[in-house]
């Protein structure tokens, strides 16, 4: 498969984990960027997330969710079932 890189706009990151998660995907995040330099990286975490993302430069929107992550996984599993 072929991937047109200039016709990537926006790119959205969503990391609901733990910190480490969090921690483990900023070299991701500078990866993606060099990479795709016009493209606008967007990420979605939890509030507890905020400090380690806020000052990121190659972040283009951070994104607070306010929702707990288990509170998003009993939600899908009420809807979807535990499959």
């Amino acid at each position: 498969m072929n991937i047109n890189k200039e016709q990537i706009r926006r790119i959205l990151i969503i990391r609901l984990g733990k910190l480490g998660d969090v921690i483990f995907t900023t070299p991701l995040v500078r990866a993606l960027k060099k990479a795709l330099p016009k493209a606008e990286i967007i990420y979605v975490v939890s509030s507890y997330a905020k400090p380690i993302l806020e000052n990121n430069p190659y972040i283009n929107k951070l994104l607070i969710l306010r929702v707990e992550p288990k509170q998003i996984l009993n939600t899908r599993q009420a809807l979807f079932g535990s499959a």
